[in-house]
């Protein structure tokens, strides 16, 4: 049943029917028979026609569902006709334009010209009996999708491959399997995709089920289902099965949505020619970006604050919570449904907007922008920034020259001008902070009850000291909510979003974000206008995990002096995970090790280059795919991460995780492992993708210490492991890493130098490496080896064979030969290895009689890169050894 040629739908309408028009090729696989197609005379009405055969059969099984769906009498939402949605799904590759009875049916070309734009135009096989053949559905119940990260090359063509089966959307179907072949691969698919239509039935039917909810929450609970059950089903079957169902869906969706409500505002939604026009200027994108997170996360009165961790939690959270704001605020202005924010993770985001004219396009974002900078001036003065910027206007055509390029130039040329516009509009984003009227610099605050006793900046709310019976009297509104968030995190499962007036209390730009307790696990991180509502949970928006305190840890320690925070439920104090970085030996009942806490922050190497030239070759740039990049890089920080901590690093506290980076803290002894399996997993994730990289700075400090100042130096040191290592012959360079790493690419394309020079070359842009307590970064596998020699050292003292002091001496000879390696020596270190001698001699005087002091000195030796005559041995030299010692050290004070 079609719409009455005189009705019009809504952006919602089309945006729905887009989102399902490839539900069919789900039901294709996973189906048991228990939907019947639709009768075979439909054929000419729903799918395309090819050399007089038909072909995109899906498109039947997709009609198919909208049959279950009527035949389960599942509702849709009231605001919306359900009959456009179905013909907007149906009939994406057979317009209704071109039937005979619906001549004015020119909307339906929304979607198919949707389809083009999100897959780049790419030329798709005509499959005309595979898809309606038992051969032909048993080839798309076998095709796994295939792994996007793995096959990411700047430089080279990668040959790794990796797949994913099937599965609900968690941190462990997010690895991907390699190696998988034939009937091993074949059956576990076939079955998977059984599993996961019975799975978004399921899900369907409770989201249909929840009473009164508005169409626009009704797509977010839907973008919300697929994500879940659709991830890892490969869009196509017959192209390259690189990007998958739901994000090939949401992308259509997002194009169909912008495609609407440009020809919406321009009045020719119901000409053909005009919808077909690909020369004009028809879309934009926006680039957000919260600046100033991490000045802002760590500014504190004392460090001695009651309530640090919590208020640092809730402060965090609450950055996530102003972004996820300024997406609905942005999505609200032009009218466009949630699948129109194609990237969103650590405070920035690109959203898809119809060009609207030049004028009217900039009216609207400048009256965002404006709302932005007011309320973070109020909130934050100044101190947090919001940065939107514009792309140029993009046409079908930007998109569509790519085909021609491809045959000229080479398929790494596609989406050339459309990427360029994107990283002019991400750069412009960075510098448009807090402009207007809000960058006057002139402030006006009382200060009546006195500053903030927890930013130390802000005007007190009521009060002027923190007193015992009201701690957060001299709190700012600011910091009084945030401190409330992480108060009431840890019991958290529901994230209620409810518009609000801007004046009132917790609101972010005109909507309020508040934690529930109640609904089950299965409504955890679930945003809506309604308190009550439950339904499947969006995945993304979660929260990091964090460890509070049980009933054990209570008893344990609830006498800490001067902590009256300790409580069943809370978040963890950083004194008390201080705490666990020493241990009691044996039954002496004597305390061992430095009680101290380390930070670390680490992020993707070179991911800006892996979006743009990382999507060329095999896998050329489109926005499914770059939105794919996305998806999967965040998900492993936001889903993977939480759950190794929460599995295996239970004390270790969660300042951020998600985009590409991540910043936590905990014991000492835990962060350094965790370094190790964060390397790991990483490279799991990638398949040891050697152009798909991680680098880390750690920085330890004590828990009475500024935390701020170990974020400062953990950033640093962060930086330190991306930057160029010059060669000692080569005078040093002011260039940043990615700068020299870009002209490396270019040398190479440009046939310039040897490939021993290139080599030479390459081997000196950095990354890929870890920087702690060492005077430089050093290696992920020496960082491994190192600590396996600490334990080593470890072992020796604890069993009598070395001595701390003899750890300390080794420790100042060590540097004395780092000195030396520098060019920075001291006249007395130049004797470093006969000082070595001498302590070895002196420390382990019958290493030739006894086998466990012999390994010792062999130990301390390799540390030094010598022999046993002490005679150079390794190349490579001492790197390492001042974190051995240290963390020998730190294990046995």
């Amino acid at each position: 049943m079609t719409q009455d040629q005189s009705s019009r739908p809504g952006v919602f309408e089309v945006t729905v029917g887009a989102l399902l028009h490839d539900i069919g090729k789900l039901i294709q696989r996973g189906s048991s028979r228990e939907l019947a197609l639709p009768r075979r005379e439909k054929s000419s009405d729903t799918l395309q026609t090819f050399n007089g055969r038909h072909s995109r059969w899906h498109a039947l099984w997709t009609e198919a569902f909208f049959n279950w769906v009527d035949e389960q009498r599942l509702p849709w939402p009231k605001d919306v006709d359900a009959r456009w949605i179905r013909d907007f799904a149906v009939y994406h590759h057979h317009s209704l334009q071109e039937r005979p009875h619906a001549p004015r049916h020119s909307l339906n070309e929304l979607v198919a010209i949707a389809d083009q734009l999100a897959s780049g135009f790419e030329p798709k096989e005509m499959d005309t009996e595979g898809e309606s053949t038992e051969a032909g559905r048993n080839k798309f119940k076998r095709t796994p999708l295939k792994a996007i990260v793995p096959s990411l090359s700047l430089d080279r063509k990668s040959d790794l491959i990796g797949h994913y089966v099937p599965d609900l959307l968690d941190a462990d179907a997010l690895m991907p399997r390699s190696g998988l072949e034939g009937l091993q691969i074949e059956n576990a698919v076939s079955a998977a995709y059984c599993k996961m239509w019975e799975s978004f039935k399921d899900e369907w039917k409770t989201l249909c089920q929840r009473s009164g909810i508005s169409i626009r929450t009704f797509e977010e609970g839907l973008l919300s289902v697929m994500e879940r059950t659709l991830w890892a089903i490969p869009s196509s079957p017959t192209a390259e099965p690189d990007v998958s169902l739901f994000d090939h869906s949401r992308t259509v969706a997002a194009f169909a949505a912008a495609l609407f409500q440009h020809h919406n505002w321009t009045g020719d939604l119901d000409v053909s020619d005009a919808l077909k026009d690909e020369t004009r200027s028809k879309f934009r994108f926006l680039v957000g970006d919260l600046s100033g997170i991490q000045s802002t996360l760590f500014q504190f009165s004392r460090e001695r604050l009651s309530g640090l961790n919590r208020i640092l939690r809730g402060r965090s959270l609450r950055f996530q919570f102003i972004a996820d704001s300024a997406v609905r605020q942005v999505l609200e202005a032009f009218e466009m449904p949630f699948c129109a924010a194609m990237q969103t993770a650590g405070g920035r985001f690109l959203i898809l907007l119809p060009d609207l004219g030049c004028e009217e396009t900039h009216k609207r974002t400048d009256s965002l922008k404006t709302r932005f900078d007011e309320w973070l001036v109020r909130n934050y003065t100044g101190n947090l920034g919001f940065g939107l910027a514009l792309s140029d206007p993009i046409s079908v055509r930007d998109l569509k020259s790519a085909r021609e390029d491809h045959r000229r130039q080479g398929i790494e040329s596609r989406g050339h001008d459309v990427r360029s516009h994107l990283t002019i509009a991400t750069e412009m984003a960075k510098l448009r902070q807090l402009e207007g009227p809000a960058a006057d610099g002139i402030l006006s605050v009382d200060y009546p009850h006195g500053v903030c006793g927890s930013c130390g900046k802000r005007p007190a709310t009521s009060g002027n000291t923190e007193s015992d019976a009201d701690p957060e009297g001299a709190y700012c509104s600011t910091c009084r909510e945030e401190s409330d968030l992480g108060r009431r995190l840890p019991k958290s499962r529901v994230v209620a979003i409810t518009p609000v007036s801007s004046d009132t209390k917790g609101g972010i730009f005109g909507l309020k974000y508040e934690l529930k307790n109640k609904g089950s696990d299965n409504d955890f991180g679930w945003r809506t206008g309604t308190e009550s509502a439950s339904g499947p949970p969006p995945v993304r928006l979660g929260q990091c995990y964090v460890p509070v305190f049980d009933e054990k840890d209570v008893e344990e320690f609830k006498g800490l002096d001067g902590h009256t925070d300790i409580n069943e439920g809370g978040i963890k104090t950083f004194e008390v995970l201080a705490k666990y970085s020493v241990h009691n030996e044996g039954d002496t009942g004597q305390v061992r090790g430095r009680e101290m806490l380390a930070v670390l922050k680490a992020d993707v190497d070179r991911l800006g280059s892996l979006f743009g030239r990382g999507l060329g070759g095999e896998f050329h740039w489109n926005p499914a795919r770059s939105s794919a990049l996305s998806r999967m890089v965040d998900g492993y920080f936001s889903i993977r991460i939480p759950h190794i901590l929460k599995e295996e690093f239970s004390n270790i506290y969660t300042v951020y995780a998600g985009g590409d980076d991540l910043f936590i803290l905990g014991p000492w002894p835990d962060i350094f492992g965790f370094a190790s399996r964060l390397h790991e997993d990483f490279s799991a994730f990638s398949l040891g993708n050697p152009e798909v990289t991680i680098s880390a700075g750690i920085a330890l400090f004590d828990a009475r210490s500024p935390v701020q100042t170990a974020a400062h130096e953990a950033e640093e040191r962060l930086v330190q492991a991306k930057e160029c290592r010059p060669d000692d012959d080569d005078p040093p360079s002011d260039l940043p890493a990615h700068e020299a790493e870009e002209r490396l690419v270019q040398a190479k394309a440009a046939g310039f130098g040897t490939g021993k020079q290139l080599a030479h070359a390459e081997s000196k842009t950095g990354r890929n490496r870890i920087s702690v307590i060492e005077h430089g970064p050093i290696e992920w596998e020496r960082y491994d080896q190192a600590l396996s020699n600490a334990k080593g050292l470890d072992r020796f003292v604890k069993e009598g064979t070395l001595s701390t002091s003899a750890l300390y001496r080794f420790l100042a000879l060590s540097d004395a030969a780092t000195r030396c390696q520098s060019d920075q020596a001291q006249p007395t270190d130049y004797a470093w290895r006969a000082r070595l001698g001498y302590t070895l001699a002196r420390s382990l005087p019958k290493h030739q009689t006894c086998a466990r002091q012999s390994e010792a000195f062999s130990l301390v030796t390799s540390l030094f890169g010598l022999d046993k005559g002490l005679l150079q041995a390794n190349h490579a030299g001492h790197a390492g050894a001042r974190l051995s010692l240290s963390y020998a050290i730190y294990l046995n004070r």
